[in-house]
């Protein structure tokens, strides 16, 4: 595959070396880690966003072996430039049944994404509507 030349970047926005990544799920109340579903789900250190950018999350899962979009199962949880909690977003877009998240507020500056713990060897967050195939984190 090719790598898009993003300034000596990669298009996967996800590092799992990251210091603020969590083996657990944030509270959808407050943006805090918690202890619940430790064993089920992985959250992403924080990811800066850019306004009116759209975002797609995609992962092979594990029951049909196939890569699939996966932004709707994804939990999208946002923060302002201080990393102060905004809230979390239900507000996804579709595209030819493919789902993604546009970044629509002006107070967004970060985001933390928790998925399943299954999909973590080949998680990938990029910036688009139409998820492509799977590169690991480059920085």
């Amino acid at each position: 595959y090719t790598v898009e030349d993003t300034g000596g970047t990669g298009k996967n926005l996800v590092n799992t070396s990251d210091p603020d990544w969590y083996v657990g799920r944030l509270s959808p109340a407050t943006g805090n880690t918690t202890d619940q579903d430790q064993d089920k789900w992985v959250t992403t250190g924080y990811i800066p966003v850019t306004q009116e950018t759209s975002y797609v999350a995609s992962s092979t899962i594990t029951t049909s072996g196939s890569r699939m979009n996966v932004t709707s199962s994804s939990r999208w949880y946002f923060f302002d430039a201080e990393k102060t909690y905004l809230g979390q977003t239900n507000g996804y877009k579709y595209n030819g049944g493919e789902s993604y998240i546009t970044i629509d507020n002006s107070s967004m500056a970060f985001m933390r994404v928790s998925f399943s713990i299954t999909n973590l060897t080949d998680y990938q967050i990029e910036v688009g509507t139409t998820m492509t195939d799977y590169e690991p984190y480059i920085g």
